[in-house]
């Protein structure tokens, strides 16, 4: 199905650039923006809202690289244990070298690569040494104490008080990383405290895609995210607190609706009294669901988009990937639509050509002169009763010439035996000037030697040219 182009990239740049400085003015020009999601080759997005391109948040970050510095962070236990992106095949810590790389690439230098949760891990211990090598900063931030029950102890010297300030020069500072859970926000609030700390009134704010908070909650592209992250459980829902607040029905996910009451928590200790934020929605810079110019387009994508997802969890299940509950998730989302798989327009024809494949018995090695598992199978079981097999020559041919080897080694080495004999025990005594030691007996000699011996003409004799 030809996809038609149902996003703006301009008018998104221009929102999305436009709501972060003037968020920024709102704290004293000191906002740390944490960026959720993909910063780089966001695909899901570029598959849902058709005509995005996958590296706009990079063009967003060129427009404000004169005003932003950027923190990439990492959790240690994702270094540790090899954690991988799905997309790219490689890992976490692999991942970051490659953000880096990519945005030097565009012109955008990372101030520094914060490992945080970092207990001296042997692997995490490698990654700091291979930056830092590198020349790129590195910081490395403990496990906050009390988090996120004993908020006096959170906000105070041994909380985030305890982690190493990073000074920053420019008004904002954008907090990214290759995943969840690379302690993002754990990042941001301690160096909020630390700006509190030195009169500095900083504030946080957070850039998520999706979900698009004024989309509706079944709409098809707030689905496909649900679907994207059916395997670490996310679901949407509407947002309580704002809807208490504002009485305005607006679209979050769990993680953010579940921790904000302790952030709020925090933030009204770091600041002293009530913060500005509301809900977790108004801490959102998110405008995309702005800059959507065909929403029938974007509805009918993101329905092809869940029902991909689906076919990607099953072959993750089969491989071991993935758990059934997360096949079960999206299942359900696709019968919210009463869709059926066949709705997308790549199925019918997919398994029609595997029964094609399956009928010439390509797939099995035979289309390569190669015999099929149960062809194989049947020679078997006759050469088994024959007597013959002609699996086992290549091991025979092996045998023998393992037996020529001890052969030739046991002739040679009489040999050698006979020369270093005393002269008392030799067979024949010795010349006055030269002496010779007498060979092996016949009967000592390989009884496998061909017949053509010695050594020159037995050369001759299997084809090889004589020297």
């Amino acid at each position: 199905m030809a996809a038609n182009t149902a996003f703006d990239n301009e008018k998104y740049i221009q929102e999305q650039l436009s709501e972060i400085l003037e968020r920024a003015k709102k704290f004293d020009n000191k906002l740390y923006l944490e960026f959720g999601g993909k910063l780089l080759f966001d695909y899901h997005a570029a598959r849902v809202l058709p005509g995005y391109d996958p590296n706009v948040k990079l063009r967003l970050l060129q427009a404000l690289k004169d005003k932003a510095d950027i923190l990439l962070c990492i959790y240690a236990g994702d270094i540790e244990r090899k954690k991988m992106r799905a997309d790219f095949g490689i890992t976490y810590d692999s991942d970051a070298l490659k953000l880096i790389d990519d945005l030097r690439g565009w012109g955008i230098d990372v101030l520094g690569v914060v490992i945080t949760r970092f207990e001296n891990q042997p692997s995490a211990l490698q990654f700091k040494n291979k930056l830092e090598r590198r020349n790129i900063r590195v910081y490395t931030h403990q496990y906050t104490k009390g988090y996120p029950t004993d908020i006096d102890l959170i906000v105070s010297e041994e909380g985030y008080g305890a982690n190493e300030y990073i000074e920053t020069d420019k008004p904002l500072v954008i907090v990214t990383g290759p995943g969840p859970g690379s302690g993002k926000l754990a990042t941001s609030l301690s160096q909020v405290y630390h700006e509190y700390k030195r009169g500095i009134f900083a504030g946080y704010a957070k850039f998520e895609t999706f979900p698009i908070w004024n989309l509706p909650l079944k709409h098809p592209v707030n689905v496909a995210y649900e679907a994207a992250t059916a395997d670490i459980r996310d679901f949407n829902l509407i947002d309580p607190f704002h809807l208490e607040a504002y009485n305005q029905k607006t679209i979050n996910y769990n993680r953010d609706v579940e921790v904000f009451p302790v952030l709020k928590r925090i933030l009204k200790k770091i600041m002293g009294g009530e913060p500005f934020y509301k809900s977790p929605t108004d801490m959102g810079v998110n405008r995309a669901g702005f800059a959507i110019t065909d929403d029938g387009a974007t509805q009918e994508a993101a329905k092809q988009e869940v029902i991909r997802r689906y076919f990607r969890y099953r072959c993750e299940y089969v491989m071991g990937l993935t758990d059934k509950e997360t096949v079960q998730r999206v299942e359900l989302l696709i019968k919210d639509f009463n869709l059926e798989l066949e709705y997308r327009r790549v199925v019918e024809p997919a398994r029609t050509a595997a029964i094609k494949a399956l009928e010439n018995g390509k797939g099995t090695g035979a289309h390569r002169g190669h015999k099929s598992p149960g062809e194989r199978q049947r020679q078997r079981r006759y050469f088994l009763r024959s007597g013959h097999r002609p699996w086992k020559r290549h091991h025979r041919d092996r045998k023998q010439l393992a037996e020529i080897s001890r052969g030739f080694k046991s002739y040679f080495t009489r040999c050698r035996f006979e020369i270093s004999k005393p002269r008392c025990l030799m067979k024949k005594p010795l010349a006055s000037t030269c002496w010779k030691p007498s060979l092996p007996s016949a009967s000592a000699r390989p009884a496998i030697l061909p017949p053509s011996w010695p050594w020159k003409n037995w050369r001759n004799s299997r084809g090889v040219k004589s020297i």
